[in-house]
């Protein structure tokens, strides 16, 4: 986890910041984008979910090793099941693309376990 600096930044500032980004990755700016969120991330509470998004401008800007290496730190923390998910699935396509077929598929059929599970358990709470 980064070391959260001593930065007053208030919500709607945080907030801009990180529609900034969202826009950044729309209009094919992902090396924007990755350094915006990696500033992010070093100022807000919760700096996963600009950590895992950073990890998909890095694939994005063609920078598919390094969005890898991110990634699989990351699926070290404590992560929801949806974090989980968009991380693995960022990780499957930078190995794609860095032609590691066989570990791609494997995080893609973890994918597929994992919404498995989820979907199970979404029923059992609804029938609940």
């Amino acid at each position: 986890m980064s070391e959260v600096l001593d930065l007053a930044i208030d919500q709607r500032a945080r907030d801009s910041l990180a529609v900034l980004a969202y826009i950044y990755l729309q209009f094919d700016r992902a090396e924007d984008a990755a350094a915006l969120l990696d500033a992010l991330a070093r100022i807000d509470q919760d700096p996963t979910w600009a950590r895992s998004t950073r990890c998909l401008a890095l694939v994005m800007a063609g920078r598919s090793a390094e969005a890898q290496r991110e990634a699989e730190a990351l699926l070290l923390g404590d992560l929801d099941d949806t974090r989980r998910c968009h991380l693995l699935r960022i990780l499957a396509r930078a190995c794609w693309n860095l032609g590691l077929v066989e570990e791609a598929r494997a995080h893609q059929e973890a994918v597929r376990q994992l919404l498995a599970v989820t979907v199970i358990r979404d029923r059992g709470k609804a029938r609940s």
